[in-house]
Order: C-alpha cells, then structure tokens, then sequence
C-alpha cells in the first residue's frame, strides 16, 4: 500500500469523508502496541497506509487500517522483524 500523499491536494475535512476517521501515530501506537519507529518503518514499507496531510509533516493513519491489521492478524513479531531487517 502506498501514502495517500499522492491524492491532489484535498483539504483535510474531504480526507476524512474519504479514509474514515483518522488516528495520530501515537493513537496507531498505542492500539497495535508496537513502538513508534517501529511502526514507522512499517509505513515507510507500505504494510500500513498512513495520510500525510499537504504541508504539514505529520502523517495519520485512518482507523480502518488500524481495524484491518487487527482482524487479519499481519501485525506480528515476525511482521516487525523482517522489516526491520530489511531496513539494515
């Protein structure tokens, strides 16, 4: 999965309408309990699609992808290991 990031500059309430609720990486954290470079590194390897809004060096996730890593279960220490290794 890639960043929204490439979508046209769409204000945030329009971000919204489309991706759902959004969560700050510590709200993300906290919910999937991993660390946050970890979870850094899982969105710089496109396991987990974060927003980056226009302008702002801030990135969210939409709860539905938090949701999703839940249920299926793809958040798992050998998930958080091979890309960490691949990131060396």
């Amino acid at each position: 999965m890639s960043d929204t990031n490439d979508e046209p500059n769409l204000p945030p309430c329009e971000i919204t309408k489309t991706l759902g609720p959004l969560r700050t990486v510590e709200q993300a954290c906290k919910a999937l309990s991993l660390c946050r470079s970890t979870l850094y590194s899982l969105m710089d390897a496109g396991r987990i699609r974060s927003v980056r809004y226009p302008g702002v060096r801030v990135r969210r996730i939409p709860q539905s992808e938090i949701d999703r890593l839940i249920v299926e279960g793809l958040i798992n220490v050998s998930t958080v290991q091979n890309t960490e290794r691949k990131k060396q």
